[in-house]
């Protein structure tokens, strides 16, 4: 193989005017980075009713907020003492981390520094930290091809498209720092091995401070980081035993001594707990089936699914041509580059693969790592043409490719990333439940608004983002309350569940002999009949007794608990654009292992004559809102509504009684759906306002922004 051509990072020093251009460029990307970053701060200012709450930055992004709840407690000093309360709660939401990670902690000590809010550190934070992901990639392009390798590398990976979207402002997440370290760690390693000198021992050292740093910082994938690193340490070791069997017994020795401390940080059982942890966090992540009885809910979760060729493509490289390029750049690396290394590259490669072919939230690894494989393409050029007849073209094609990425990062410039899952008005609504709830109150709420619920509320949560620990069947509970068309099942489930959790559900599996589809049956059954009716409910169910659950009066007082805490119901415009989710989810067969269909379109300038038909502004789409008719095919109305992108076959087009239109009447719009969605729980407070039975009465409502019910289950004093 022609390795010649391709040279390493020389051995001259840092000193001479080459390295010190080379330094001076890498600052600049650096820079660069940073400002183009921060730059679209002054675009968030022109629209502070998005990107602003009493004067202070939104986040970007749902789990940013966790990691803000834990900056405050770890801040106030209350961390362990908040996690011991945990401990005590009935656990709809999961605990927090044994342990504080590194970026609460950081972000509680650099506003305790600069005297800055937490969420202003937080906002800032990853403009900063993700640039820093330049000098991994420098150094290893640098080594792998030299200078054009380093800085090319260096520059398109800091600005690849998602790896900005995923370290732009706000963005409080642990990704602004994990390809930084995954990269390092491949690049410490790989030093270690390639040395020469007894310098090599420093890059070890670096080695092992960069994975407790990871680890510590990477808390939810402390098994996948541990995996990474032993590959790293099996592969130093292949190549130490080809030259001195000293330094591999070192390194073992330096492994062994850093899994015993792992294994005391973590637990005795850390390390054979590493398969386990491993299977389940590919089964979350990776299967496209539902498991035996519930739902997966990494399938509701857009950023978890398999991106499309035009969506890696753009959130990659920018242009179909440059990924080309990328990718035969990867290719000939690996070809070229194997006897020097290039297999220290294959983690990397690993992640990068499961972003292109099953899971899109790893393409924040598959951008820079494409960059590598672009640079080395560029060096290829620049090495192999210039030597040439090609030394006037090298350069130009190199100016083209650079030309090309400027205008890609202008357009990033143009574009500025608003914060949009949390905006200013939902912010105000979760805050202002603070003032009109008891402090031990529980807010019942679709599971994305968890965090950011918890953090601007100050209040328990049914359930969060902590989706990898959730499974199915807690999605499937939550969602119960929203997807049924009955107000008093919704109400008294949502006592029930309070109390009792997941732990009560289990209680009942375990009455009805592990019958999931009967138990479920049965906790509706006997919520929806209220306390008077469930005595004859639960006689004829002959549950199995359980500790404490021997009679019906037993029963009774555990379905219908006397002691339960105020809950609350609150719901945003958001809960309108996931209605595919909570319909499905709340209405989910165990049998058949499956939910049903819906539909559910916005009706976007559509507005009512006095007839009361419903037209659009072009005057093509009619509908009656008194008696469902429809004038014109609905096959055509729901293609055209959909933009033909989406053909809803499941509905019988024929059956009109089966849909129908809620309009909204504050704010005069409308929306068209099957009736079941309409006729839903969550349809029927939030945007009809109606709750005739009492069991849910208005706390305060500011229209489709927010809304928060107070629950009002039946009581078992009911009975006679």
């Amino acid at each position: 193989m022609a390795t010649d051509t391709i040279q390493n990072a020389d051995k001259k020093p840092f000193t001479t005017p080459k390295r010190i251009i080379e330094i001076f460029c890498l600052l600049l990307i650096l820079v660069f980075g940073w400002l183009d970053r921060v730059d679209q701060f002054s675009s968030w200012l022109l629209k502070p009713e998005v990107a602003f709450h009493n004067q202070a930055p939104l986040l970007q992004g749902f789990d940013g907020y966790f990691y803000l709840n834990l900056s405050r407690d770890v801040a106030k000093g209350t961390y362990y003492t908040e996690q011991k309360k945990e401990l005590l709660k009935v656990q709809h939401t999961f605990p927090r981390p044994e342990y504080a990670p590194l970026l609460p902690v950081v972000i509680a000590k650099l506003s305790k520094l600069t005297s800055y809010s937490l969420i202003w550190v937080a906002v800032l934070l990853p403009a900063f930290l993700g640039p820093l992901l330049a000098i991994p990639l420098y150094l290893l392009g640098r080594y792998f091809g030299g200078a054009i390798m380093g800085l090319s590398s260096a520059l398109l990976g800091v600005f690849s498209p998602y790896y900005v979207l995923r370290t732009s402002l706000g963005w409080n997440d642990t990704d602004i720092l994990n390809v930084t370290l995954l990269f390092l760690l491949s690049f410490c390693f790989l030093q270690f091995t390639k040395q020469k000198t007894e310098q090599k021992h420093v890059w070890l050292v670096a080695g092992l401070t960069i994975y407790t740093i990871f680890i510590w910082w990477w808390h939810t994938a402390t098994a996948q980081v541990t995996v990474i690193f032993l590959f790293f340490v099996f592969m130093a070791e292949v190549y130490l035993r080809q030259q001195n069997k000293s330094n591999w017994a070192i390194l073992a020795a330096t492994a062994i001594a850093s899994l015993l401390i792992l294994s005391y940080w973590k637990g005795v059982g850390f390390l054979a707990s590493i398969p386990s942890n491993l299977f389940d966090y590919l089964m979350f992540f990776f299967q496209a089936k539902s498991d035996t009885f519930f739902p997966n809910i990494a399938l509701s979760i857009s950023e978890l699914s398999k991106p499309g060729l035009s969506n890696i493509v753009n959130s990659t490289s920018g242009g179909l041509i440059f990924f080309l390029i990328s990718v035969i750049g990867i290719i000939l690396l690996f070809w070229l580059r194997f006897r020097d290394g290039a297999l220290y590259l294959l983690p990397i490669l690993g992640f990068s693969m499961v972003g292109v072919f099953i899971n899109g939230r790893f393409l924040v690894i598959t951008a820079p790592f494409l960059a590598l494989g672009l640079g080395f393409a560029l060096t290829l050029i620049w090495q192999r043409w210039s030597l040439k007849h090609f030394r006037v073209l090298a350069p130009i094609i190199l100016l083209i490719v650079f030309a090309a990425q400027y205008s890609r990062f202008q357009r990033i410039s143009e574009n500025p990333i608003y914060p949009h899952h949390v905006k200013s008005k939902a912010a105000e609504g979760m805050e202002k439940i603070k003032e009109f709830t008891p402090q031990n109150s529980i807010i019942w709420n679709w599971w994305d608004n968890g965090y950011p619920l918890e953090y601007w509320s100050n209040r328990q949560v049914i359930a969060n983002g902590n989706i990898d620990k959730h499974s199915g069947d807690h999605i499937t509970y939550i969602s119960l309350p929203l997807a049924t068309t009955n107000q008093r099942l919704a109400a008294n489930f949502m006592g029930f569940y309070a109390k009792h959790g997941r732990q009560g559900m289990n209680t009942l599996f375990k009455a009805t002999n592990d019958d999931i589809h009967l138990g479920i049956e049965l906790v509706k059954k006997i919520c929806g009949a209220g306390p008077k009716q469930a005595q004859k409910i639960i006689e004829d169910a002959k549950l199995t007794p359980q500790p404490g659950l021997n009679s019906v009066t037993d029963w009774l007082e555990f379905f219908f608990p006397h002691d339960t805490v105020k809950i609350y119901l609150f719901m945003r415009y958001r809960l309108i654009r996931v209605v595919k989710w909570w319909h499905k989810y709340g209405n989910w067969d165990v049998q058949k292992n499956d939910g049903p269909s819906h539909l559910f379109i916005h009706l976007k300038g559509a507005k009512k004559n006095k007839h009361g038909d419903l037209y659009d502004e072009d005057g093509e789409l009619q509908l009656s809102i008194k008696d469902g008719k429809i004038t014109n095919s609905l096959a055509r109305i729901v293609n055209k509504l959909r933009g033909n992108k989406e053909k809803f076959k499941k509905l019988n087009f024929n059956n009109t009684p089966s849909l129908t239109i809620l309009e909204h009447k504050a704010s005069k719009q409308f929306y068209f759906m099957n009736r079941s969605v309409s006729q839903s729980n969550a349809m029927q407070l939030f945007i009809l306002n109606k709750s005739d039975s009492g069991y849910f009465t208005q706390t305060f409502n500011n229209g489709l922004d927010y809304q928060l019910w107070e629950v009002h289950p039946d009581q078992i004093e009911y009975l006679d």
